[in-house]
């Protein structure tokens, strides 16, 4: 079971990173009034799959993000089940050795409360979970390659979309789709192993039944709110338990310049990062 638990972890944290877009460092240019009111043109001519196609680009070329997250799972496995909410503030900026990565998160589990703090900072990678602070090296590269997996957003092929649809909200485009399960699969194994988590599914397969979600484009092009529900089965030692996740991602004022202030690095125990891979 607690193989079974930390490989739902992986898979709850995945679900976030499958939706993570970023911000930037661009400022509002003399005329950005015109220019918005152009786009907004441009746009109502634009197929659902174009504007799909643009507004992943636009946010995965972003290289800061300021994102909030509330995700609410229910597991089943037999006879157990198990509700989960997980509530995560992402904060990224800069790239190579500029990254800048802060996470903290508030995860409810049967009647249980876990905070957790994590941060790169001077080489370092920060854990503060469960009343437990350990550090570890991590070259910049790796945090690196992490935050671009994360900040990378949804970058799904339009030909992995079974219906993509769009409708006006305001000034706004609310466009829906839904994925094909079986491109999706691949699609999550490789997002998985981007993000550094693969080593807790190891000898693990999941599977991805269903997936579906949409997000609200700004006039200005970027994605502001992202809603993603996946249907998932995990099989291991002859066990199976099924998932269910609704996200709800908000992207805060995206497209600006964000500010990530590392905490505290006082009171970390420094581990070795090979232990955190064979605990994983």
């Amino acid at each position: 079971m607690k193989r079974t638990l930390t490989a739902v972890l992986c898979a709850a944290m995945l679900a976030s990173l499958t939706a993570c877009g970023g911000g930037s460092d661009s400022k509002p240019a003399a005329g950005a009034a015109d220019q918005t009111t152009a786009a907004q043109e441009t746009v109502k001519e634009l197929t659902p799959e174009e504007i799909y196609k643009e507004a992943m680009e636009k946010n995965a070329s972003l290289e800061s993000m300021d994102v909030d997250m509330v995700m609410n799972m229910n597991m089943t496995m037999g006879e157990q089940a198990m509700d989960m909410k997980m509530d995560m503030k992402m904060q990224s900026a800069g790239k190579g050795e500029d990254t800048k990565l802060l996470m903290t998160s508030t995860t409810e589990a049967d009647g249980q409360s876990i905070e957790m703090t994590m941060f790169y900072a001077d080489g370092y990678y920060y854990m503060d979970a469960m009343g437990q602070k350990i550090k570890y090296l991590m070259d910049a590269s790796e945090i690196a390659a992490q935050t671009e997996a994360q900040t990378a957003g949804v970058e799904l092929e339009v030909e992995w979309l079974t219906d993509l649809t769009v409708e006006d909200q305001g000034e706004d485009k609310l466009l829906k789709f839904v994925g094909d399960p079986d491109k999706m699969h691949d699609y999550v194994q490789d997002t998985l192993a981007n993000s550094g988590s693969a080593n807790g599914l190891e000898g693990m397969d999941l599977t991805v039944n269903e997936i579906s979600g949409e997000y609200l484009i700004g006039a200005d092009g970027y994605y502001k709110d992202a809603k993603i529900k996946m249907d998932l089965t995990l099989s291991a030692d002859g066990q199976e338990a099924k998932m269910v996740m609704d996200i709800d991602m908000t992207y805060n004022n995206p497209g600006q310049p964000v500010e990530v202030t590392i905490p505290s690095t006082d009171g970390y125990t420094e581990v070795d990062a090979s232990m955190m891979q064979n605990a994983a």
